[in-house]
């Protein structure tokens, strides 16, 4: 049927292409835009559901969900996933700059001779990571779009591994808590001092965990 109509428009108008101005019209005007944009950037992480609710009251009907997501489409805002970290303290962003500027004019030769680690826990249970934010393509980084994740004890299994220019450790499964005795019996002693001495020059790193400074 599409094809026909559009045979015979061409045959009556000689064109294919709709009519410049037709088409449904747009069913909220600028104030309405405005305040959709409004309230996604004000409250990033704010549902369609909810931006329906603030809109003017005299407004009815009240534009569809995906009238407002093309509102805010039109002007570069999606709905993504928000980057999830655990909260920094002051202190923490300190040492972070310390470590870092020193070695902001390292060169890739610099860098082949660290072998990073670390752990890290994976929970078991049940996380559907419903909340979005709206945000612009480049602004995943933006603290306004970062959503602060907590520890919190829950089922799940935790596992160490190192890893380094060329090179991986094999991952450790830690069962129970990992001390400062563990840590030297169980990663230090087999694994590490092993990569240490296959690699001459080379910089064993790691945070500032309690089982690693004590």
């Amino acid at each position: 049927m599409v094809v026909a109509r559009c045979w015979q428009q061409w045959i009556t108008e000689g064109r294919v292409y709709r009519r410049g101005g037709s088409g449904r019209p747009r069913n909220t005007n600028d104030r309405e835009d405005r305040a959709i944009r409004r309230v996604a950037t004000s409250a990033p992480t704010t549902s369609l559901a909810s931006i329906q609710r603030h809109l003017p009251p005299s407004r009815h009907p009240v534009p569809s969900r995906e009238t407002i997501r093309r509102r805010l489409t039109e002007v570069g805002l999606r709905s993504r996933r928000p980057l999830r970290r655990l909260p920094l303290t002051p202190h923490h962003r300190q040492c972070r700059l310390d470590f870092c500027r020193p070695r902001a004019t390292w060169s890739v030769t610099d860098w082949r001779r660290v072998i990073f680690s670390d752990e890290s826990r994976f929970s078991l249970s049940a996380d559907d990571h419903r909340t979005r934010v709206w945000r612009r393509t480049g602004q995943r980084s933006d603290p306004a779009f970062i959503v602060e994740r907590h520890t919190a004890i829950s089922q799940g299994v935790t596992v160490w591994g190192a890893i380094s220019w060329d090179t991986r450790s094999s991952l450790v499964v830690l069962q129970g808590t990992l001390t400062a005795r563990r840590y030297v019996d169980d990663i230090l002693t087999p694994i590490v001092l092993p990569m240490l001495s296959s690699r001459p020059g080379a910089i064993y790193q790691q945070d500032n965990a309690r089982p690693h400074t004590a």
